[in-house]
């Protein structure tokens, strides 16, 4: 009694349709929020391929031969006691998509998808198979034996029942036929009379009954993108909650109008609202596939790595601090896909996708011409202002000016200079900065440091200082602002400008030291008393000066705690005398 392996039917081929459709220039202007139509009668959506397409003729079920057969005129065949054939219906539809969008006049291909796995199966006996008892819609199906009729199953006997009491507890299922003497009324007094034996007109043994219950499944099936730009795979265009509330709808209604899976910047989604206005999982300011500022030149420095599609829906690299749990992460990406390992410890590899990892990116790409254009750069594990006041300083930084448009003004970075260094509230943007980098630096989880030995271990570490994205200082990130007046380029502006002048690195020290080499001078020793012999003057007969530069290089990042920090002198210099 089991679904058996998905089989077509005899003489049923898999069915293909392709479908061509040219765009004339100028006719599709694109998406416009907010609106199902643009001006002067331009839809947003061009639907490529509308059409049903029947991969099953209708059909009847032969329960001699036990297949399906298109003769609509099947004989009657009659029920055996005791052997009621009734199949395990199924359905299994298995669909593959291949969309390819290509210019004309060039024959360059714009665009191209290609997926599998839009697949459905469905039991549909276990769905239409109930336990209720009695003349109604559900008692048609009821397969539990019957108690009055032994051997006989209840559907079958709330059918005889319904046709000899016509509509009644049936919602009016039961249709008249057109037909003289075929009005329910007259269709279930004729076989209650016969099931009587009351009228003796009916002589035959075996008829039909008159009514006979039909059930008609649907199943919809829609798949939309959330992103425009991450519609490649077919996980991409499945939402759980959205495909259940559309499954119960007529999904024909959909196509050409915006999904509520469609939620960039600021669009509340069907299944949580949480991310509408959160940084973490979506460019701020980007509320529809327009609103990208994407680099159309050779970049002028490693920051602008953070101007480039991640390839999640609505996100750039990711350059913030914030960042996603696993839980939250497996909502939003999509991604469910897990496994146990021999020790039954469940696993995925959704986490190298989660967004803080592309910290990790800045230790792999460079804009640097050559070796010596990276000389003069800052270290990241340098701890002095002074020192980050140097890389700063003079830097433009950008300052929002609105709760309610994205209007920016621009702020020259300028020197920490003179503060009260423990009136923490008016300190000024550089040092809150710098405080904030060597904090992060510093940072410690269950009294252990997160950041191996206390130092950043990636030049992509810096990215984990709030203070210079999503609380920078020269942002105002309150909640009216930061829904409509800040975008993705305002929050990841800092680290854009300066990310090139800055490397991973250790502090470099530096020592002078300075020796002489003594000896008594003339007449210093006492020759009496009780310190007789001490000598209480001395002559510089030699002189050095050295300077040293040494770095520290800190615990491995395996985390081995058999290495310790070693020290590497870089450079020894004897000073000369002058």
């Amino acid at each position: 009694d089991k679904m058996s392996p998905l089989e077509l039917p005899p003489g049923l081929a898999p069915t293909r349709t392709t479908t061509t459709v040219t765009i004339a220039p100028n006719t599709w202007a694109g998406y416009k929020p907010n609106a199902q139509s643009n001006t002067g009668g331009k839809t947003n959506f061009i639907v490529p391929l509308l059409t049903n397409v029947v991969f099953l003729p209708l059909s009847l079920y032969d329960t001699a031969t036990k297949t399906l057969t298109t003769n609509m005129n099947l004989g009657f065949t009659p029920t055996v006691a005791g052997k009621y054939s009734q199949p395990h219906w199924g359905f299994a539809a298995t669909n593959r998509l291949r969309f390819v969008m290509r210019e004309q006049t060039t024959g360059r291909i714009i665009d191209y998808v290609q997926m599998n796995g839009l697949d459905c199966r469905r039991d549909l006996s276990e769905e239409y198979r109930t336990t209720g008892k009695g003349v109604n819609d559900q008692g048609m199906w009821t397969t539990n034996l019957a108690t009055d009729i032994p051997g006989l199953p209840y559907g079958m006997y709330n059918q005889i029942l319904a046709s000899m009491q016509g509509n009644t507890g049936l919602s009016g299922e039961w249709k008249n036929y057109l037909v003289p003497g075929g009005t329910v009324p007259q269709e279930a007094a004729a076989f209650l009379a016969f099931y009587l034996g009351t009228d003796s007109r009916y002589t035959n043994l075996v008829v039909q009954v008159p009514f006979s219950p039909v059930a008609q499944p649907y199943t919809n099936q829609s798949w939309n993108a959330n992103d425009p730009l991450v519609h490649y795979l077919s996980s991409d265009l499945v939402d759980p909650v959205t495909q259940i509330k559309e499954s119960k709808s007529n999904p024909a209604g959909h196509i050409g109008s915006v999904k509520n899976y469609y939620a960039p910047w600021g669009r509340l989604e069907v299944s949580t609202d949480s991310t509408s206005f959160d940084p973490a999982y979506k460019d701020p300011g980007v509320a529809n596939s327009d609103a990208w500022q994407f680099p159309t030149n050779k970049f002028p420095n490693v920051g602008w790595l953070g101007r480039v599609h991640r390839g999640t829906p609505w996100q750039t690299i990711y350059l913030k601090s914030g960042g996603v749990d696993d839980k939250q992460w497996k909502d939003y990406s999509r991604n469910r896909i897990e496994w146990k390992d021999s020790a039954g410890k469940v696993s995925s590899d959704r986490a190298h996708t989660m967004p803080f990892n592309d910290r990790l990116l800045f230790d792999v790409f460079t804009t640097a011409i050559n070796d010596d254009t990276t000389r003069g750069q800052l270290s990241i594990n340098q701890p002095g202002l002074a020192a980050w006041s140097a890389v700063l300083s003079g830097v433009v930084a950008l300052t929002n000016t609105s709760a309610s448009t994205q209007a920016f003004s621009t702020i020259i970075i300028q020197p920490a200079g003179p503060f009260n260094e423990l009136a923490t509230n008016s300190w000024p943007p550089l040092q809150k900065i710098v405080d904030g980098i060597n904090r992060e630096r510093a940072s410690k989880k269950d009294n252990k440091f997160v950041h191996a030995g206390g130092s950043f271990e990636k030049l992509g570490d810096i990215l984990s200082v709030p203070e210079l994205t999503d609380k920078s200082p020269f942002l105002n990130t309150s909640p009216d602002y930061l829904k409509k007046s800040l975008n993705d380029a305002a929050y990841e502006w800092l680290p854009q400008q300066v990310l090139g002048l800055l490397k991973l690195g250790t502090p470099r020290y530096v020592i002078y030291s300075y020796g002489q080499t003594l000896r008594p001078a003339p007449h210093s020793k006492l020759t009496s008393g009780p310190y007789l012999g001490m000598c209480t003057n001395y002559q510089v007969t030699a002189e050095i000066a050295t300077r040293t530069v040494l770095r520290v290089d800190n615990f491995s990042t395996s985390g081995d705690p058999n290495r310790r920090p070693q020290i590497v002198v870089e450079s020894f210099n004897i000073l000369p005398p002058d």
